[in-house]
């Protein structure tokens, strides 16, 4: 048996987002698998306030943490504009990659951080928590076994209220916006139900005048198979979080 075997992954986080403090390193120190070993982020004061809090090493930068022997793989809760830069310096260090949603700005950053990953043989995961739900399962075997009859229709909606004025999500040069934040999950949702191939026939965006950062939006999706997905996202309605089907 080997060392690895015996033994949790010693993971190294790099970032201090909201997700990282209320979801993912909880999980990470409360699993015996995990071993969180240390983290940096942007900020050296909330840093050390998430290494006293998770009990870890808190790092002096992200540079530092990747050069450390003892760190095996990282997990990455950066604005996304910073997704993938950290994430690509983390695989050519040798580190697995868990990268919070989504992995990149655009599909070419995506691209480019599978083929690094793989021609370095190492992990590269997002983190689209809600694909490892049963519910999910449970639906895609009604889709799959035809239990449901034909399916003709999808529609989905991710929507939360107006964030405050500084949040890094209406930051553009960051990666902000509804679509990169809120709109990645009917979209993924429609992708994981209807199988791959589905396209995009119509789509449009509302806008902020000042600057053009995407607010809400709606999309008409087709599948392979004819199916219409109707979605539906934004940071200026109430919460929603749907996704029936007929």
């Amino acid at each position: 048996m080997t060392d690895r075997a015996v033994r949790p992954l010693r993971l190294g986080a790099l970032g201090t987002s909201s997700i990282a403090w209320r979801r993912t390193l909880p999980t990470a120190v409360r699993v015996p698998e995990v071993d969180l070993v240390a983290l940096a982020g942007r900020s050296a004061t909330k840093a050390h306030g998430f290494a006293a809090q998770f009990g870890c090493a808190a790092e002096s930068g992200f540079d530092a943490l990747l050069e450390r022997s003892d760190v095996e793989a990282v997990y990455i809760s950066l604005p996304t504009a910073l997704h993938h830069p950290w994430a690509a310096k983390a695989i050519r260090a040798g580190k697995h990659v868990l990268v919070e949603k989504p992995i990149g700005v655009d599909a070419r950053e995506a691209r480019e951080l599978c083929a690094l990953a793989e021609q370095h043989d190492v992990v590269l995961r997002e983190n689209f928590m809600f694909l490892h739900h049963p519910q999910h399962d449970f639906v895609r075997d009604l889709l799959e076994k035809a239990r449901l009859g034909s399916l003709t229709s999808f529609h989905a909606a991710f929507c939360i209220p107006p964030l405050s004025a500084d949040d890094i999500r209406y930051a553009g040069d960051m990666g902000g916006g509804a679509l990169l934040d809120v709109g990645v999950y009917p979209l993924r949702a429609a992708g994981l139900l209807l199988g791959p191939g589905v396209r995009v026939a119509a789509s449009t965006l509302r806008t902020r005048a000042t600057d053009g950062l995407d607010l809400s939006g709606q999309a008409l999706l087709v599948s392979p198979s004819g199916v219409l997905a109707d979605i539906a996202f934004g940071f200026e309605h109430a919460y929603a979080s749907t996704h029936p089907v007929g």
